[in-house]
């Protein structure tokens, strides 16, 4: 047993995925609004997201959830060479312990939030102030899936 039946992981997954991807929704949705997309003459335009919504992942004791935009994107040059891909992104983790705790990541890193809603919530709010997280990486992945890792760190 990981923990108290309370904080297991998927106890936490099931209690938490709505409430963190629902706040990310929401920040991601004001830091970087959606795309108009003309359709033609007699169509309505479609809207497009310009982020994506990662997670829940479970990593080292810790769920995570994550809000991304690509800036640049990671791609082959004309000599096969993979290009650096630049990205911005917010990462939220929640500590299977007792008590579970939040994590927000981003421009700042603020850590040891209690597990509750609205201060979630007012975590979600000062990194939105603050900004995401600006990261170079390589590769299609989203930042829950790879974190940073250029050719040589590969190796």
């Amino acid at each position: 047993m990981v923990g108290a039946p309370d904080t297991g992981p998927e106890v936490l997954i099931e209690t938490w995925s709505p409430v963190v991807m629902a706040a990310l929704q929401d920040i991601g949705t004001q830091y970087w609004p959606p795309h108009q997309e003309k359709r033609g003459l007699f169509r309505r335009p479609r809207l497009v997201p310009r982020f994506t919504l990662e997670g829940p992942t479970l990593r080292g004791g810790e769920v995570l959830w994550a809000a991304s935009h690509t800036l640049k994107p990671s791609v082959f040059d004309t000599r096969g060479s993979l290009t650096e891909g630049e990205r911005e992104y917010w990462i939220v983790g929640l500590a299977c312990r007792e008590p579970p705790c939040f994590r927000v990541e981003g421009a700042q890193h603020r850590a040891d939030i209690p597990a509750r809603a609205e201060t979630l919530q007012a975590a979600l709010l000062e990194a939105l102030a603050a900004g995401p997280k600006h990261d170079s990486f390589y590769g299609n992945r989203g930042p829950l899936s790879q974190r940073s890792r250029r050719p040589e760190e590969t190796k």
